[in-house]
């Protein structure tokens, strides 16, 4: 990962860091993503740089095709929670939603066909993810996906206040302020804007067009306080942009 030539300079400034890190082994969809054991060995880095609770493996969205059926889900899993073993404690889980914009790009970017399964599929196989991340020692939790919870699946907070002042050893606003409908987040400030990641996922919604994301990725100033031109638009509210 790019990040990681950087840290060194990162942690002049603090090191007070926390990391999300996504591995979902889908290069089907996500075409310009690391090979998943490259990914697994910069996870495993950051893991023994700073500690395992410093870093969420996501392992999201889970986006349903024609091609990427349930079972090649659960089989992704298990490879990378076994390679993870002893690195990972928490995984985040989501289902990819239909928004607009990502139904356009699916279609556009890939030869695949979007399906939505029916909610007590999806909270079932939640419940299966959840039994196979406990074998590895892993807590596995859904984002904005409170039809996922049970006793074994538990609400994320991608941004969590408390967590982070145990981590760091300092009080932090704890006050939850979600970005969108069953967000369980922590106010923080997003500094992400549409149209600049590069990674090419057929399912994106904050991309309208992956060539002008890619050119945008590639000018990124490294003094600017947000991504994109516009430090106004940050990526913090994708129902109010889905079209």
């Amino acid at each position: 990962a790019p990040l990681l030539s950087v840290l060194e300079e990162v942690e002049k400034t603090t090191r007070n860091l926390f990391f999300h890190f996504t591995i979902t082994g889908n290069r089907e969809l996500e075409l310009r993503t690391p090979d998943v054991r490259d990914a697994v060995k910069d996870y495993i880095h950051i893991a023994t740089r700073y500690s395992p609770d410093h870093i969420i493996w996501r392992f999201d969205p889970i986006c349903i095709t024609d091609k990427l059926p349930f079972d090649v889900y659960e089989d992704r899993f298990i490879q990378i929670a076994e390679l993870l073993r002893g690195h990972a404690r928490e995984c985040i889980i989501s289902f990819a939603h239909p928004y607009g914009k990502a139904l356009r790009n699916i279609a556009k970017y890939t030869d695949h066909s979007f399906i939505d399964p029916e909610q007590r599929r999806k909270k079932a196989f939640a419940d299966h993810l959840a039994g196979i991340a406990k074998h590895y020692g892993i807590r596995l939790s859904a984002c904005c996906s409170d039809y996922l919870l049970s006793d074994s699946v538990h609400k994320a907070a991608c941004i969590d206040g408390r967590k982070l002042s145990l981590l760091f050893g300092t009080a932090l606003d704890t006050r939850t302020a979600a970005s969108r409908r069953e967000c369980g987040c922590t106010k923080s400030i997003d500094i992400g804007a549409y149209d600049t990641c590069g990674h090419g996922c057929g399912y994106c919604y904050a991309n309208t067009d992956q060539e002008k994301a890619m050119r945008a990725s590639a000018k990124q100033e490294m003094e600017r306080p947000s991504l994109g031109t516009d430090p106004r638009m940050t990526a913090h509210n994708p129902e109010n942009n889905n079209r």
